[in-house]
């Protein structure tokens, strides 16, 4: 079966948590200047706005960081605000912009020989490349970090995460798998418990490309455990309304309905009202699927309130 954007939410999913976090932040000894200082203090500044997901602070005080540390030619810490500016574009889906930060990112990291932060320059890259739709350069650019940490004696489970991610996408199953093998074990082995979880949901979606629908269920309810812990919202609804869709495929229609209705309350409560239609559309099919009429006229007048709801509020802001 052909892969589709359509499936892009749960590959956007997998690298929310993989390569999320800002590159670092600047650290000034005692006796630096004060304007480095100043560089440094915006530069955290913007990596807490990052954390709690404010994206136009961070923007603005990682474009703070960069105008300072440009004025006094501080190139180390230029190339780690040009880093995490592409990283907040990326979270804000702005492509883009997000890779022309990152390309100067990588032309800097280059000049200054610093391997380290090239290898996260050219993973954040990847990154970008990826969601912004040329999974080419993607592949590319993550070859190149995972290149560049093999030098320096380093192992990501997370950069292989989303090496295979990018696979998947281009259809080469058999090369996912194998990148996942290796980045099960190495998140297994340094219990990075989000990473684990990205690493069976892409094992999980391999699983259910190819029919293997008891294995593709198993893995998604390994990610899904995990993600309840850990309270990740956005993964939690994925996680059920993939099992959802499995148990629809194997005729256990009773079970899909009440996994899909799961899946609606977590998107609506979390706020995420374009998925919560998305799971409502998912659940009205399985309704009708199983002769559940009045439940799906039910969902239907629920799904068409949202909406209506939302296109008011719309209008009230313009």
């Amino acid at each position: 079966m052909k892969l589709k954007r359509r499936n892009s939410l749960l590959f956007a999913s997998l690298l929310a948590i993989s390569l999320a976090g800002c590159a670092g932040v600047q650290k000034v000894e005692s006796d630096k200047p004060f304007i480095q200082a100043k560089a440094a203090e915006a530069n955290r500044t913007g990596a807490d706005a990052y954390a709690r997901g404010e994206y136009s602070r961070a923007l603005d005080k990682f474009l703070e960081s960069l105008r300072i540390n440009r004025s006094i030619d501080n190139r180390a810490g230029e190339v780690l605000d040009l880093i995490n500016i592409g990283r907040v574009y990326t979270s804000l889906g702005h492509y883009k912009d997000a890779v022309n930060f990152l390309n100067d990112s990588v032309r800097l990291g280059v000049s200054l020989k610093d391997d380290k932060m090239l290898s996260e320059a050219y993973a954040t890259l990847a990154k970008a490349d990826y969601l912004g739709g040329d999974s080419v350069a993607a592949l590319d650019h993550i070859a190149e970090s995972i290149q560049l940490d093999e030098k320096l004696g380093i192992r990501s489970g997370a950069k292989l995460n989303l090496k295979a991610v990018i696979f998947i996408e281009t259809e080469r199953r058999s090369e996912a798998a194998e990148a996942l093998k290796s980045a099960l074990a190495l998140n297994k082995s340094s219990k990075d418990e989000l990473e684990i979880a990205n690493s069976c949901r892409a094992i999980a979606e391999i699983h259910r490309f190819e029919g293997r629908h008891d294995d593709a269920f198993e893995y998604f309810k390994m990610a899904y455990d995990i993600d309840k812990n850990t309270g990740d919202s956005k993964k939690i609804a994925l996680d059920l309304e993939r099992m959802a869709e499995l148990h629809l495929k194997a005729g256990r229609n009773n079970d899909a309905i009440f996994l899909f209705e799961r899946s609606y309350i977590v998107n609506l409560n979390s706020g995420y009202i374009g998925r919560a239609v998305q799971t409502l559309d998912l659940l009205i099919d399985a309704c009708r699927i199983s002769g559940n009429d009045d439940k799906a006229v039910r969902y239907s007048k629920m799904r068409d309130s949202i909406l209506s709801s939302v296109e008011v509020e719309k209008v009230n802001v313009r």
